[in-house]
C-alpha cells in the first residue's frame, strides 16, 4: 500500500517541480516586470494549479469506471506509436544513454508496468554513469528518484524472504 502512496508523492513533487519551471521560463520571455513574484508567492500558482488538478482527478476518476479497458486498447496503440517516433532521436552509439532507453522501451511491455520501464531505465542510467566514473554528471534529483525505484523494487522481495506478505 505504501508503494503507492510514494509513487503518489514522488508523481506531485515532480509535476511541482515542473510546473515552477513552466512557470518560471513563461516569466522570463514576457521580460522584467516592476511587481514581478519573488520568494514563496512565486510558488503559489504551480502548487494551486496542481492541487485543482488533482481535486479535479478525485471527483472525475469514478467516472472512467464506465469506460471498458477495450476501449482504450487504440489509443494505447497511438500512445505507443507516437512514443516509438521517438526512438531515432536516441544516440544509440553513447551506451550510457541508449542501454537505460533500450531498458525502458522493453521492460514496460514485459512486465505491463510503465513504472517498472521507467525505474529500470533510471536505475540503468544512473549504475552504468557512476560505473564510468561520471556520477558527479548525475542531477540530485535523478539520484533521489532512483534511490525510490530501488525500494520500490526491494520491498517485494524482502517481505517474501521475511514471510510479511
Amino acid at each position: 500500500m505504501w508503494v503507492g502512496l510514494v509513487a503518489a508523492v514522488l508523481v506531485v513533487v515532480i509535476v511541482l517541480l515542473a510546473l515552477m519551471g513552466v512557470v518560471r521560463r513563461f516569466r522570463a520571455t514576457r521580460g522584467a516586470e516592476p511587481r514581478q513574484l519573488t520568494g514563496p508567492r512565486r510558488v503559489q500558482l504551480p502548487v494551486a494549479a496542481v492541487l485543482t488538478t488533482f481535486a479535479l482527478a478525485l471527483f472525475l476518476t469514478p467516472l472512467l469506471t464506465i469506460v471498458p479497458l477495450q476501449a482504450a486498447a487504440p489509443a494505447l496503440v497511438a500512445v505507443g506509436f507516437l512514443m516509438m517516433t521517438q526512438v531515432k532521436h536516441i544516440d544509440w552509439d553513447k551506451y550510457e544513454i541508449a542501454i537505460p532507453a533500450f531498458l525502458t522501451i522493453a521492460v514496460m511491455p514485459f512486465t505491463y508496468s510503465i513504472t517498472n520501464g521507467i525505474g529500470a531505465g533510471f536505475l540503468a542510467y544512473v549504475v552504468i554513469k557512476t560505473v564510468l566514473g561520471k556520477a558527479k554528471d548525475i542531477h540530485w534529483l535523478l539520484w533521489g528518484t532512483s534511490a525510490l525505484f530501488l525500494v520500490y523494487f526491494a520491498i517485494n522481495p524482502i517481505e517474501q524472504v521475511l514471510g510479511v506478505k
